[in-house]
């Protein structure tokens, strides 16, 4: 969580608030997913350290966010690997990205995935994925694809000091962090016809879902 200079006051990080919280209705998958051109652009540059992530948002009209994560997993073959439904997970991450609010200039869908195709480098050419099954490969992108969804453009120390319904409702502890990974899986959980979840066993689930709290919970710069 990067700390701003500048700060908005507490109506306008409410606007925000509610503006981004709010469930989106159940929209078609990005346009990106699944047109050839754009996917074999994004699999064939996606293990490059100076991958183009702003080259990718204006080649998927400011949607990449569903193109880069699934090309991730797919390179990996997760999704068939675990019996992952592939529409459905493209159907929640499209909701994710809708989720991210578009006015926020840094903490937005393009960031994410940017952070999502980050830690695909690292599996990929770090040798990271030698080391993981494929349930924590899958946390760590879909959890990077997630980590910032709903930000309202401020950071903890804002919500705590003006004592915001984040801050009490999460205790003072990792206000955003508890807010973003809670609201990715509200996400979830709230259609059916776009929760990638439900195909996992009870024991995947369980293993899946604390990885990913773990890993956004550990995007808290203050610990």
């Amino acid at each position: 969580m990067v700390l701003r200079s500048t700060f908005r006051s507490d109506v306008e990080v409410d606007d925000e608030e509610k503006a981004g919280v709010e469930l989106q209705s159940m929209r078609q998958p990005s346009v990106a997913f699944g047109v050839k051109g754009v996917d074999d652009k994004v699999m064939s540059e996606l293990d490059k350290w100076d991958f183009d992530i702003f080259g990718v948002e204006q080649m998927t009209s400011a949607q990449p966010l569903v193109a880069i994560t699934m090309a991730a997993l797919r390179s990996f073959n997760i999704v068939k690997k675990i019996g992952m439904d592939e529409g459905k997970l493209a159907g929640f991450i499209q909701r994710v990205q809708e989720n991210y609010i578009k006015s926020n200039p840094f903490h937005n869908a393009v960031h994410a995935s940017d952070v999502v195709q980050t830690s695909f480098f690292f599996l990929r050419k770090g040798g990271l994925y030698k080391y993981a099954n494929d349930l924590d490969a899958f946390s760590l992108l879909v959890g990077a694809c997630v980590h910032d969804v709903g930000h309202v453009g401020v950071n903890n120390q804002f919500l705590i000091a003006t004592k915001h319904d984040l801050a009490t409702k999460y205790n003072d502890k990792s206000v955003l962090e508890s807010f973003h990974i809670s609201r990715a899986f509200s996400i979830a959980l709230s259609d059916p016809a776009s929760n990638p979840f439900a195909s996992l066993t009870p024991e995947q689930y369980r293993y899946v879902r604390h990885q990913m709290i773990t890993m956004v919970l550990g995007t808290d710069m203050a610990f």
